[in-house]
């Protein structure tokens, strides 16, 4: 399905482009951003087909996803290089955060999608836990490499997002047109994560005395 590829190649270069840009947060050099750029992109994905038992997974037997991550995380690199990185933090951050939107409902959807062609697509909790994975997966094994506490875990709704995108996703599928479960579980993520990130929600924690 050409949309869906569409959606793994712009999920590629959005987390791409994240990965990359909080690698050099914390200053990594040129191959630690194109490997943080490309873990960000492929982690989830490589987690959901390890999963559902399609070895080796799709990362390492289509050269195009590392390609188009490859590519991405070169120009954000000579970017930042020659353009006075640290001035613009918080510009960066706010490119992160909407990427990586972009990203989690792009890869979300996806996962959705391939545990519904792999045979899988009676079983709801599979797919919508793979669409929380692969969307999901390759951040939580970012943050683990720069050692920072999982995003996943701890703010701005994050997994919350990518679990309602998906039911929606899979839901729309049974009763509509495949174009318009797409549109409406991808904007679903991407306005509760956008809103998430614009006014602080998060999840309820305990807080310290």
């Amino acid at each position: 399905m050409e949309m869906i590829l569409l959606l793994e190649l712009l999920g590629t270069c959005a987390f791409s482009l994240a990965g990359s840009l909080m690698a050099i947060q914390c200053d990594l050099d040129i191959f630690g951003v194109i490997f943080c750029g490309a873990i960000t992109a492929s982690g989830g994905g490589i987690l959901r087909d390890i999963t559902l038992g399609n070895i080796p997974p799709v990362f390492f037997t289509d050269k195009i996803y590392f390609i188009f991550s490859l590519i991405t995380s070169l120009i954000v690199f000579f970017l930042a290089y020659t353009n006075s990185f640290y001035q613009k933090v918080e510009e960066y951050d706010k490119v992160i955060n909407i990427v990586d939107a972009i990203g989690l409902g792009t890869f979300t959807l996806v996962g959705v999608h391939i545990v519904i062609e792999s045979a899988f697509g009676n079983n709801m909790f599979l797919a919508v836990m793979m669409g929380m994975i692969t969307g999901c997966g390759g951040g939580l094994l970012r943050d683990l490499l720069i050692s920072r506490i999982p995003t996943i875990l701890r703010k701005r709704v994050y997994a919350l997002a990518s679990i309602i995108g998906a039911i929606i996703y899979y839901l729309l599928l049974q009763i509509t047109d495949a174009r318009i479960a797409i549109v409406a579980g991808f904007l679903s993520i991407f306005l509760i994560r956008y809103c998430a990130y614009r006014y602080k929600w998060n999840l309820p924690v305990v807080k310290r005395q």
